[in-house]
Order: C-alpha cells, then structure tokens, then sequence
C-alpha cells in the first residue's frame, strides 16, 4: 500500500533535446521510494532512484545538465516524511542558527533538552552554539525527530531548525562538498567565540571532533 505520493513533473530543454522527467516519491511499508520516468528522443526510460537517474543523465547529456535538472526539482515538493535524513543524526549548527532558536517559541524546549543532557545551565546564544555543537551532532538519531501515525516522521523544531537542514534535498543528498562547507563555517565561528571558563572544555570537544569530521570529508 503507497501513502503519501509526491509527483512532479518537467521537461528540460536543451537545443534540439527535451527530455521529459516524471518523478514519484511515496512511503511503502514505511520506506522511502523514487519511481522516475525518463522520456527523450523517442525513448522511455526507468529509474529507481536519484543517483541511477543522474548517473544516466550525466554519461548521456553531460554534467551542464544536471543543474538545469536540480533547479526544476528544487520548485517540486517531493518530500514525504519518511525521516530517512533525520536517522542519521542532527547536523552541527551555525552562530545563526543558536541566534534563531534563542529568539524563537522553541527556546526553551530546547534549551531544556540541551541543559538536561550536557548540566550546563544554557543562558545565552552563544552557550547554546557550543553545546549544541558539542553533543546534539553525534546522537544517532536526531533526538528532534518524532514518528507521527502511519510512519510519518516530524521535527518538533521544525520552524528552526538547523540552515544545514533547510538546504537538505533528497536527491542531492549530504554531498561532501556542502558538508564541508558547512563545518568549516562552524568550525570557524568556534574558534572565534569567546564563552566562559566551564564552557571551555566543551568548546575544545566541539572543534576537535568537527575537525576529526572535516578530516574525513577530503
């Protein structure tokens, strides 16, 4: 039984090339699938997943086109909830991102679940970043993650969640690159920051295993 179908559909010109792209992502049995019809020059096509679909289109048309691609995927809602990105744990988050969730309704949601597993009394947006930085990342999964009925999954911050979630598509997955870039920004922003003496231990964790992560990213 599919629940919970998304499908889009858009044709990608290019000179005298059209190809046109059929995509439905749907939950079975409470997992994700990807069924994707390719039609061009005359032929059908079928795919069962992202990476095959780019593999292909990449061999036959070139790498130029896989942007025109993901552009047209970005404007699709293809999300079904399935929590498959959520599983593997929470991203580390930027300054912004500690800025936002102080600032918001889910302040203290989160800084009740933050003081509760690190005892650090968190006061400020700047404790907040180290700490998050220092625990949330290596827990396995997101402890933000709820299941709702029918295996349908939720982030409980949701409208704060981290800018690394927010950029998360499925078929782009976690690309090393992006990854990267995103640690570095962290990694960057710790150095920088100035937090108290307790809290300096737990600054020196975070930046050491962000740096161990970063390390195996090349």
């Amino acid at each position: 039984m599919k629940s919970r179908i998304r499908r889009c559909c858009f044709d990608v010109l290019r000179g005298n090339l059209r190809i046109h792209v059929d995509v439905s992502r749907y939950l079975k049995d409470c997992a994700p699938f990807t069924e994707i019809y390719v039609k061009t020059n005359g032929d059908l096509l079928f795919f069962d997943s992202f990476d095959k679909f780019f593999d292909f289109i990449e061999r036959s048309f070139g790498h130029g086109i896989l942007n025109i691609i993901n552009e047209s995927l970005d404007r699709c809602d293809l999300c079904v909830r399935c929590g498959f990105c959520c599983v593997n744990g929470a991203p580390c988050i930027t300054f912004e991102d500690a800025r936002s969730m102080m600032s918001s309704s889910y302040r203290d949601f989160i800084v009740s679940y933050l003081s509760r597993i690190s005892n650090v009394n968190i006061m400020s947006d700047v404790q907040l970043f180290v700490v998050w930085n220092a625990y949330v990342q290596f827990l396995r999964p997101c402890p933000f993650l709820e299941e709702e009925d029918l295996c349908v999954a939720r982030c409980v911050i949701y409208p704060v969640r981290p800018s690394f979630c927010r950029l998360f598509k499925c078929w782009t997955s976690l690309s090393d690159l992006r990854r990267r870039e995103h640690v570095r920004l962290v990694l960057s922003q710790l150095r920088g920051c100035a937090v108290s003496r307790d809290l300096e231990k737990l600054k020196e964790c975070a930046i050491r295993n962000l740096e161990v992560m970063y390390s195996y990213l090349f």
